[in-house]
């Protein structure tokens, strides 16, 4: 479920998914918002839903991995990366220039354990080059882009 608030006083549920039927619940795990309109909103559910006009409708944008987590880019925070994980439960990130119009991932190729379920991502500046952090539940990983 995803709430919404204007000054923080009064909330509204917002209907992430739906059916024939009426509502479908889900589990929102994260959500970022544009830096360039804030009424464009991406939330991580598995899948990555967006919306363009502050939560009043969602399409799903990316469907090919478990999505649960958001961060920007250090480098440039135009770009946002999701992180999780693939049909094989290795560890994925995916990252997407325009907000989730489109997205590439990448999947570690190193031996990673499979099973995992990514808590939290962070990107950082590391000696002039871009580090992505995944707090999993089993450990902590990194991806160092190279040059």
């Amino acid at each position: 479920m995803l709430y919404r608030s204007n000054n923080g006083e009064t909330w509204e549920r917002i209907t992430i998914l739906g059916n024939e039927e009426g509502t479908v619940e889900a589990t929102v795990y994260d959500v970022t918002i544009s830096s360039q309109n804030p009424e464009h909103v991406l939330a991580g559910l598995g899948i990555i839903r967006k919306s363009t006009n502050n939560g009043e409708t969602w399409t799903t944008v990316y469907n090919e991995a478990g999505i649960y987590t958001f961060t920007r880019s250090a480098g440039n925070p135009e770009v946002v990366y999701g992180s999780g994980e693939n049909a094989n439960g290795r560890l994925v990130f995916v990252a997407s220039n325009d907000f989730g119009d489109t997205w590439e991932m990448v999947e570690f190729e190193e031996n990673v354990s499979t099973g995992l379920r990514v808590n939290d991502m962070v990107s950082v500046l590391q000696d002039g080059e871009e580090v992505l952090y995944f707090a999993t539940n089993k450990g902590l990983y990194s991806y160092r882009f190279e040059r």
